[in-house]
């Protein structure tokens, strides 16, 4: 297994152990001092210009991959799963808000949306639901097709152990991108564009903070690349 993995499962079998102590099956504590070591996965995300290559993009007629498109960076602007995607109705939305409760936590949360989102909820004023949507797996297909023939192809780099044997992968952007990769895109940008994190995870419905500190390296990462840009890289010769 890679290590990420392994630390899953040991987590899944430390709540059975859990449960086993509560429920006098066991009465061993020892797996408390048990510990596995993770990595961070690398946060492939959108960078703005894909975004919004993405949203203007042509597709030519072909009704399928422009209602993959909307649904996409429909998601990239408001940064939900797509199991609440798939259940967005019209009687949560009101005054440029979607309100709903989420699938995976079963918080309330209100989402304001922008421009932007507004924008592609109003191609659909005709049909039935808000968006077109279809299934999470479908989703995850079509929207590979649609990132190649935009040519969002930048090469990515995914580094893994397993045990100590690094593990390394290049891709193409377009291989790697699924539904996940629209709320990614939300937070990295959000931060890059100055959003405080508090309001972010409040949209977001993230409760955790330490999930927001892999976004926050890649903001601090923009910060650094914006200065170079402006000032010169000559400036880190003065740290």
């Amino acid at each position: 297994m890679l290590n990420n993995t392994a630390n899953k499962n040991i987590a899944f079998l430390k709540s059975f152990l859990i449960w086993a102590n509560l429920n006098s099956y066991a009465d061993n504590q020892s797996y408390k001092s048990f510990k596995v070591k993770s990595e961070s996965n690398e946060v492939i995300y959108l960078t703005e210009e894909e975004l919004m290559c993405l949203y203007n993009f042509d597709a030519k007629g072909n009704d399928r991959l422009e209602r993959v498109r909307d649904i996409f960076v429909f998601q990239c602007f408001t940064g939900v799963r797509y199991s609440d995607l798939l259940k967005i109705s019209r009687d949560d939305i009101s005054a440029a808000t979607w309100s709903i409760r989420t699938k995976k936590t079963h918080q309330m949360i209100e989402i304001p949306l922008s421009s932007y989102a507004i924008s592609i909820l109003a191609r659909y004023s005709d049909f039935p639901t808000p968006l077109p949507v279809i299934s999470n797996q479908k989703m995850n297909k079509y929207v590979k097709e649609l990132c190649e023939l935009a040519e969002i192809d930048a090469v990515v780099k995914t580094v893994k152990y397993q045990g100590t044997e690094r593990i390394e992968h290049t891709y193409k952007k377009y291989e790697v991108v699924g539904t996940h990769t629209a709320r990614r895109t939300f937070i990295s940008l959000s931060l890059q564009k100055g959003m405080k994190p508090e309001v972010i995870m409040s949209i977001t419905g993230h409760t955790d903070y330490k999930m927001m500190r892999k976004y926050l390296k890649i903001a601090d990462e923009h910060k650094r690349e914006e200065m170079d840009k402006v000032w010169g890289s000559g400036v880190r010769l003065l740290q």
